[in-house]
């Protein structure tokens, strides 16, 4: 499931910001490296959803899926500064790990009213594709 792009990291910090984090000392994109990165934070962040069949971003509203977004660069970021964050970067991915763990125990949280009307009816939640 990819949540979190090349180009989300890009719009977010900038194109040398993303070079200089990739280790590369900011010249260019290490894409190797980055593409690692990216991998490893889509996987994490979809540890979360897959338990509850959350397979599919565009069932979810528009609101959740930034969420999701900025988890992932958040834990994508992280990551890339494995040795070097700052305690700011350490609270923000603390947080939004404990967020990604809220949802995984109760997917409602992102599903959407429409939804979570549905799964209070039957007693689960449904995936659906607009």
């Amino acid at each position: 499931m990819k949540i979190i792009t090349r180009q989300d990291l890009i719009n977010y910090y900038g194109e040398s910001e993303v070079a200089r984090a990739s280790g590369n000392g900011g010249d260019a994109i290490d894409e190797v490296s980055l593409s690692a990165w990216l991998d490893a934070s889509n996987a994490k962040v979809a540890s979360y959803l897959l338990p509850n069949g959350i397979t599919d971003l565009d069932a979810l509203p528009l609101s959740s899926i930034v969420a999701l977004k900025n988890a992932g660069r958040v834990v994508c970021w992280y990551w890339m500064w494995k040795d070097g964050h700052s305690d700011d970067m350490e609270k923000d991915y603390k947080a939004e790990i404990r967020w990604l763990e809220s949802i995984m125990k109760n997917p409602a949280m992102i599903m959407g009213n429409e939804v979570t009307n549905a799964a209070k009816k039957l007693g689960s939640i449904p995936m659906v594709r607009r």
